[in-house]
C-alpha cells in the first residue's frame, strides 16, 4: 500500500535501536537530523539571528548540533540551554562540547526572552514526553517561545512541538505553537491528531538514512498516491455491471435528503448501478439514474416487514449502505437487526443504522467487508461511553470498536481514524472545516459503499473513501469558500477528487 508510514514513539525507538545494532552510530544520526533542521531554518530565515532553545535530552542534542552547524555556516545564534551542562549525557553532551568550542552566546531565560530573532528553534522536549505537568523551567521557556511567536517570529519545532504527546496528539499546558515542524525519520501520530496537529504548523519529514522502514507500521496516513493504487481501473470492454450495484437503505419522513445524498455520492464515485430503498409513502427526490424502491414502513420509517423485499433486492446488489436518516424507532431497530443477521453483503453502516444498535452490539456480527462510519456522538452511544472519551482518545476508541465488532471502523473527525482488526490504523487528514455541514456524512457513506461495490475490501474502501471525500470537500471549498460549503458542493467536487486513469479508444 502506498500510504505514508507513521510510527508510534515506541516503534521509533525500536527502529533506532535496530539501526544502532547494525552499526549506525547514534551521533551520526543526530548529525543528520540536525542538518535537516538547519536546512529548514535557513529556508525560513535567510538572514538574521536565530535563537535555539534546547532541553537536556536527545531533542536538545539535535538542537545543540543544529546551533553548531548554523554557526559554522556563518549565522548568528543565541542558545538557551535548559539543563546543567555537566549533567548532559551521551550524544547531547558531545554536541554541547562541540558547540561550546565555537564560543556561542549561551543566554539566560530572561535575556533570551527580550532579544530580537528572525527564527526560534524549539528543541526542548521531543517525542519522549509523558502526560504529566511540565517542569517550571520548561514551561517558562515554552511560554517565552510562544510570546516571541505571537510577536511575529516564526517557530521551527524539532521532531514535534514541545508539549505535544507524540502518540496521541494531546497537549500539555503550555505547548509550543510552531510555524513549521521537521519530523525526524517519520511522522508520529501526534503530528496528525488534534489538538497536537494544530500546534505543528507545516510538517515536513526528514528521512534518516540509517532507519529501516518498519515491516508492520503501527499507523499509516492516506495520500493521493495510495488512493491511485487501489482505485478500480475501468477496462475498455466494461459495462455498468462491472462497477457494482449499491443498494442504499436510507431516509425517513423529513429525512429523505440523506438517502438522496448517499445515492448520488455512490453514483459520483463510479458505481454502475444504484438502487435506493425508502419508506413507502414518502417522496424521494432521486438523483439522476438512481432506481427507487418503496419499502414497507410505519409512520414514515422502514420496518421489519421490509426485510424480505430488501433480501430480494440484495440478490442483485454488490454492496449495501444502511442508516442515513432512517430514524430510531423500535421498528427501525428491528429492520437494521434483520439486515445485519440475514445478509453478508459488503456493507456500510452509518448514522441511525449505528444509533439503533445502542445496547445491542452483539447484533453486529464480524463482517470482513463491513465498514461502520460513526461520528463521535454515534461512537459514544454504541460503546456506552461519553463523547469526550471518544474525542480525547479517538485511536483507542476506534480500535476498541473494531476489535469488539470485527468490522472496519471509520471514526469521523477533523482527523479521521480508520481501524480494523489486525491492520495498521490509518489516519486521514484530507478535508476542511467547511465540511462540518449537514449531509456531509451521507456523502461519505455513498463514497465508501461505491468502493465496496466495486470490489475493494472494507479496510481499503474505508481509508480510500475517507481521502476521496475529504479531497472533494477541498475542491468544493476552493470554489465556494468554507462558510458557504454544503454537501451538494462536496458531491460536485467528487469527479475531480477521483483518480483519473488513461484509457485507449479502439481504432
Amino acid at each position: 500500500m502506498g500510504c505514508s508510514i507513521v510510527v508510534s514513539c515506541e516503534q521509533m525507538r525500536r527502529l533506532e535501536q535496530e539501526a544502532f545494532a547494525r552499526g549506525i552510530k547514534s551521533i551520526e544520526m543526530m548529525e543528520e537530523a540536525a542538518r535537516a533542521v538547519v536546512q529548514a531554518a535557513v529556508r525560513m530565515a535567510e538572514c538574521g539571528k536565530i535563537g535555539v532553545v534546547c532541553g537536556g535530552g536527545n531533542n536538545g542534542g539535535d538542537g545543540l548540533a543544529a546551533a553548531r552547524l548554523l554557526m559554522e555556516a556563518g549565522r548568528q545564534v543565541d542558545v538557551l540551554l535548559l539543563a546543567v551542562p555537566e549533567r548532559l549525557k551521551g550524544d547531547a553532551a558531545r554536541n554541547y562540547q562541540r558547540l561550546a568550542d565555537l564560543n556561542p552566546s549561551f543566554l539566560s531565560a530572561e535575556d533570551f526572552a527580550t532579544n530580537a530573532y528572525a527564527l526560534i528553534i524549539d528543541a526542548v522536549l521531543g517525542t519522549g514526553l509523558e502526560k504529566k505537568p511540565l517542569r517550571p523551567g520548561h514551561a517558562a521557556a515554552i511560554s517565552a517561545i510562544n510570546a516571541l511567536g505571537a510577536g511575529g517570529v516564526p517557530i521551527l519545532a524539532v521532531d514535534i512541538p514541545s508539549g505535544v504527546l507524540g502518540d496521541t496528539g494531546e497537549t500539555l499546558d503550555p505547548c509550543v505553537k510552531a510555524t513549521e515542524t521537521v519530523a525526524l525519520g517519520c511522522r508520529k501520530p501526534g503530528h496528525l491528531l488534534f489538538p497536537g496537529r494544530a500546534c505543528c504548523g507545516r510538517v515536513s519529514v526528514a528521512p534518516l538514512s540509517g532507519l529501516a522502514s518498519p515491516q508492520k507500521p503501527d499507523f499509516l496516513q492516506t495520500n493521493a498516491h495510495a488512493v491511485d493504487e487501489v482505485f478500480p481501473a475501468r477496462p475498455i470492454d466494461s459495462h455498468k455491471g462491472t462497477y457494482g450495484h449499491v443498494l442504499v437503505l436510507a431516509g425517513s419522513h423529513g429525512m429523505m435528503g440523506a438517502g438522496a445524498m448517499a445515492s448520488a455520492a455512490a453514483l459520483r464515485t463510479g458505481s454502475g448501478l444504484v438502487s435506493w430503498g425508502y419508506p413507502r409513502g414518502e417522496t424521494p427526490s432521486a438523483p439522476w439514474t438512481v432506481m427507487t424502491r418503496p419499502l414497507s414502513s410505519i409512520d414514515g420509517m422502514l420496518d421489519g416487514m421490509a426485510i424480505k423485499d430488501v433480501l430480494d433486492l440484495a440478490e442483485r446488489a454488490s454492496a449495501l449502505a444502511v442508516g442515513p436518516g432512517l430514524g430510531q424507532s423500535p421498528q427501525t431497530r428491528a429492520f437494521v437487526r434483520g439486515i445485519l443477521e440475514r445478509t453478508q453483503l459488503p456493507m456500510v453502516l452509518d448514522a441511525d443504522g449505528i444509533n439503533v444498535l445502542h445496547g445491542h452490539t452483539e447484533w453486529i456480527l464480524p463482517r470482513e467487508h463491513g465498514v461502520m462510519t460513526p461520528h463521535p456522538g454515534e461512537m459514544a452511544r454504541l460503546l456506552g461511553i461519553t463523547i469526550p472519551q471518544v474525542t480525547q482518545s479517538p485511536v483507542d476508541t476506534a480500535r476498541q470498536a473494531a476489535e469488539a465488532t470485527g468490522w472496519t471502523v471509520l471514526l469521523k473527525g477533523a482527523t479521521t481514524v480508520i481501524a480494523a482488526p489486525g491492520r495498521a490504523t490509518v489516519l486521514n487528514t484530507s478535508g476542511n472545516p467547511g465540511m462540518a455541514t449537514a449531509g456531509s456524512g451521507d456523502t461519505l457513506t455513498g463514497v465508501v459503499a461505491s468502493l465496496l461495490g466495486q470490489g475493494l475490501s472494507g479496510y481499503d474502501a474505508a481509508w480510500a473513501g475517507a481521502w476521496i471525500h475529504g479531497r472533494a470537500g477541498g475542491i468544493a471549498a476552493q470554489k465556494v469558500g468554507m462558510p458557504a460549503l454544503t454537501a451538494l458542493d462536496i458531491l460536485d467536487g467528487l469527479p475531480q477528487a477521483l483518480p483519473s486513469r488513461p484509457w485507449e479508444e479502439s481504432e
